[in-house]
């Protein structure tokens, strides 16, 4: 069975039909909005020293190193310095026997001093044979072998002079001293043995004593460099 609705409420549900109809219409579309920025924080500059640091890794070099050596050949009569300690420049370190040097250089002087006393008798003599020669007394050939013997005696005195400085020379080597401030390393020799001089053998020991090869310590002045 149907049933027929009323006109006026039909067109009543019709009304409110296009009316949803329209509302729907009007709702606004579904779009993606972004979200707001972050919060910073921010402060004025401020102008102010900088110092810059560089880490690395680094070892300490010594600026001055030598070597000791001994320049004589000898015993050894004294170490004075203690292994590892600070040295001064012109610290004794070590003593070599200078007894025997001590007597070649008064040998040395000597022989000047000889040399010289020939060189005036030679002087005299020939004076003598210049005198001679003018009341014909003597020979031409004795007034030039008294010329020659004092030419000769006077290159003796040259000769000992040199001598005498080379005898001074070694004997100031027997005395080994520092050559600059600084430490001294470990040394290796021991009284009454006998040093090498560089790059020649020294002679045999005698009265008991052992030949041996010493090792001189180094001197080095530390100053800590980057490497």
């Amino acid at each position: 069975m149907r049933h027929s609705i009323p006109p006026k409420r039909r067109l009543a549900l019709l009304g409110g039909l296009l009316l949803a109809i329209m509302i729907a219409g009007c709702k606004p579309s579904n779009r993606y909005h972004a979200p707001p920025p972050p919060p910073v924080t921010t402060s004025k500059p401020v102008l102010t020293p900088m110092i810059t640091y560089l880490n690395v890794t680094g070892s300490t070099v010594a600026v001055n190193s030598v070597q000791l050596v001994a320049r004589v050949s000898g015993y050894l009569d004294s170490i004075d310095y203690t292994d590892g300690s600070i040295v001064k420049k012109g610290q004794l370190l070590f003593v070599i026997e200078p007894a025997p040097y001590a007597a070649k250089l008064k040998q040395a002087v000597a022989a000047i001093a000889q040399a010289k006393a020939q060189v005036l008798y030679a002087q005299s003599q020939y004076d003598r044979q210049l005198q001679m020669i003018q009341q014909n007394a003597t020979s031409q050939a004795n007034v030039e072998q008294w010329l020659a013997t004092r030419d000769s005696d006077e290159a003796a005195v040259v000769e000992n002079t040199a001598n005498a400085d080379i005898a001074r020379i070694n004997y100031g080597y027997t005395s080994i001293s520092a050559p600059f401030d600084g430490r001294v390393s470990r040394h290796r020799a021991r009284p009454a043995e006998t040093p090498r001089r560089p790059h020649r053998a020294g002679p045999q020991a005698g009265r008991g004593q052992r030949r041996t090869d010493l090792r001189w310590p180094a001197i080095r002045n530390q100053l800590p460099t980057p490497g």
